[in-house]
């Protein structure tokens, strides 16, 4: 069993269950695929292709990566930020004794 994120999205085996649909936010196509014979693989390619387009088109995707690098740049500053703290701390620690 996996469990993607926030996204209500598990898989179980051969089934896949998508949650949160009563809030009418997703848009969900199923593609039925095999690697082994490579059947539907290109409705995937096209599906894959459409929905980046739409992402694009809407300006979502734009959105995602500020969005993406926004948090990026918060994470650094923290890490850091900790970093300094910490040393400080040590730098202090070992003054007192």
């Amino acid at each position: 069993m996996r469990f993607s994120g926030e996204s209500g999205l598990m898989e179980i085996r051969d089934i896949l269950v998508i949650n949160k649909s009563d809030l009418g936010t997703t848009k969900t196509e199923a593609i039925h695929t095999s690697a082994k014979t490579g059947e539907g693989i290109a409705a995937l390619v096209e599906a894959i292709q459409a929905h980046h387009n739409s992402l694009v088109t809407s300006g979502a995707l734009a959105k995602r990566r500020a969005r993406a690098a926004r948090a990026e740049v918060i994470r650094l500053l923290q890490s850091r930020m900790a970093d300094s703290i910490l040393r400080a701390l040590e730098t202090a620690r070992a003054q007192t004794f």
